[in-house]
Parts: C-alpha cells; sequence; structure tokens
C-alpha cells in the first residue's frame, strides 16, 4: 500500500462579513493523507483506487432583536481525479456532521465526466465538489446558524 498526499480546500469558521448579513468564509489549504491501493500484479488494472475526505463548514451571524436573518455559505472543498482515474459517483457519501437554522444543506456536484468503456456511454466523475450553506433561525434573539458537511469517496483506474 503506497500512501501519497492530497491538497484540498476547506472552509474554515474564521470569516469576514460583507454586509447584507452574508458571512464569506475564508478558504485554507491543508494537506490530507489519501491511501491508494495498488493492484497485486503489475497487469492487473482493475484494483488500483485512491480513497478522499472532503469537509466544508459555515457559521452566520446571530438573528438578534430585529429579527434579520443571516446566511453563509461554506467555500468549495473539491478532489480531482488524476489522469486514468475517476471518482465512483456510487462510492461517494456524504454526512451533515451538525446544522442548526431556518436552512441548512449540503451541496454535492460532480463534472468533468469522462466514458469509462469506449462506445457504451457509461460515464463517471472526474470531479467532485462539496460545500455548505446556511440561513439563521427565524424569530427575534434565535442565535446563529450552521452548517458542517463530510463527504468521502475513492477515484479507481480506468485506463
Amino acid at each position: 500500500m503506497k500512501k501519497i498526499l492530497f491538497i484540498l480546500i476547506i472552509s474554515l469558521f474564521a470569516s469576514k462579513s460583507f454586509g447584507a448579513g452574508v458571512i464569506v468564509t475564508q478558504p485554507k489549504i491543508i494537506e490530507i493523507e489519501k491511501t491508494t491501493i495498488e493492484p497485486k500484479n503489475a497487469d492487473d488494472k482493475t484494483g488500483v483506487s485512491t480513497h478522499f475526505k472532503l469537509i466544508s463548514a459555515c457559521q452566520t451571524d446571530a438573528t438578534g432583536g430585529d429579527g434579520v436573518r443571516h446566511s453563509c455559505e461554506g467555500d468549495r472543498a473539491f478532489a480531482i481525479a488524476e489522469d486514468g482515474y475517476v471518482i465512483a459517483e456510487k462510492g461517494v457519501s456524504w454526512a451533515e456532521m451538525s446544522g442548526r437554522g431556518s436552512d441548512h444543506q449540503c451541496h454535492i456536484v460532480f463534472s468533468d465526466y469522462v466514458e469509462v468503456i469506449p462506445g457504451t456511454g457509461i460515464t463517471q466523475p472526474r470531479k467532485v465538489e462539496l460545500w455548505a450553506t446556511a440561513t439563521g433561525p427565524s424569530g427575534y434573539f434565535k442565535g446563529r446558524g450552521w452548517q458542517n458537511c463530510h463527504l468521502v469517496g475513492y477515484s479507481s483506474k480506468y485506463k
């Protein structure tokens, strides 16, 4: 088993307000460990896969005495498969680790599809993005809203 480092952009709770109740989180680049499972022999091109984890989170300002709710959107975390690899779309799972407010969601978008078996129309993505959004609770003096999303998946060799 060979280990590789993978760079992701995740969102932090450190944030900056830009008026109208919108909070934009500041991205931080981190390195996480990515594990590659090698094939049993040099001719086997099927058993190669790489696992990854994405995290996105955001937190709103508190709903105050004026009842104005605030919104936030976490920075987009993404994974891009290397050349010759695709992300196993059905092998991706995600979880809302915590969330509060009148609306809080995890958004997942797959893109950059490639045909894995020529001439069949069977495609898989090379990129997956994850980001969190939240809107504070309605009412007066109701506190903050937030969302914390985690996604795990793997890419597989197809060429």
